[in-house]
């Protein structure tokens, strides 16, 4: 029987070796399985394609800054309005949630007269019924500023 013969490759690591068995792969470079090693360890990027990009951010500066305002605003409005102030039928009368009256875009988010301390049952009227929200005064189109 005869043996199967290795091809010889020259190792593109540390040691530059001219004839050696190529033990890894990276990209088209070619390493002895002693500089493997001592490439591994050094995380030498490889030549797979393009890196994975950074994760994008959830919310901007601006409007976590904002966010952080809307907080403090809320919850002292909260505490000053603990019953609900729409009352529409079938009320459960504490204020659990804030309505924005007129939506929540730019200084809108945290101005106290945007806001109506409200509970669920009547939230979901609000929000589902928009005619009779804004007939009632729960809700103002944003046109009309």
């Amino acid at each position: 029987m005869s043996r199967m013969q290795v091809k010889l490759h020259r190792c593109d690591g540390p040691c530059q070796n001219p004839a050696v068995v190529t033990w890894k792969r990276d990209g088209r470079l070619r390493y002895c399985k002693n500089c493997w090693k001592i490439v591994s360890a050094k995380s030498v990027p490889t030549n797979k394609g393009p890196q994975p990009k950074s994760r994008i951010k959830q919310t901007s500066d601006k409007r976590a800054v904002d966010q952080l305002k809307y907080i403090a605003v809320r919850t002292k409005f909260m505490d000053k309005h603990p019953i609900c102030m729409a009352g529409i039928l079938g009320c459960t009368v504490r204020a659990v949630e804030c309505h924005h009256k007129r939506g929540k875009v730019g200084a809108d988010l945290y101005d106290e007269t945007n806001l109506l301390a409200v509970c669920r049952t009547c939230h979901n009227r609000i929000e589902n019924e928009r005619a009779m929200a804004i007939e009632m005064g729960f809700s103002e189109l944003r046109t009309n500023k």
